[in-house]
């Protein structure tokens, strides 16, 4: 915890020492009064070369979806947690939210959360991005990397 004083020239920075056997580390910058995060997380190699792509070589939000459909199908496991936020937020019907709620096996479910997700377009499908990265963030860190983890 430290306090934030910063004037309109200059900007808060800090520096962060780790030991060398440190493999990984996850650091979050949150503003207390509404407790959440403020800072935007980078994956830093080793090399201390960024790991991100640049923004101009990431996928959008919607060809992440459409490109990692298959493997979304396959190893997706909270389906009806992001399901159940796109219902409450009016992004999917309820006859969707039911047609996914009632569909077996999983894959199924998520087969049929993409088909809504579809018809619902960029916006929706953004949408589906955040929730799937609050939910499963290392299988979208996965995905994004190029891993897929499937041998």
């Amino acid at each position: 915890m430290f306090e934030c004083n910063f004037g309109p020239n200059y900007h808060p920075t800090f520096e962060v020492f780790v030991n060398v056997n440190t493999e990984e580390v996850k650091l979050s910058l949150l503003d207390r009064t509404e407790g959440k995060d403020v800072w935007a997380r980078r994956r830093i190699l080793l090399t201390g070369k960024d790991a991100d792509p640049p923004a101009h070589k990431r996928l959008t939000e919607s060809e992440f979806v459409n490109t990692h459909g298959d493997k979304l199908i396959q190893r997706v496991s909270s389906v009806m947690a992001i399901a159940d936020s796109l219902k409450s937020k009016n992004m999917i019907t309820g006859e969707m939210w039911r047609n996914i709620k009632a569909a077996e096996p999983p894959q199924q479910k998520m087969r049929d959360l993409l088909d809504a997700l579809d018809s619902g377009g960029a916006a929706v499908k953004a949408e589906f991005y955040r929730l799937l990265k609050e939910n499963e963030p290392h299988l979208v860190d996965e995905l994004e990397s190029g891993h897929s983890g499937l041998q």
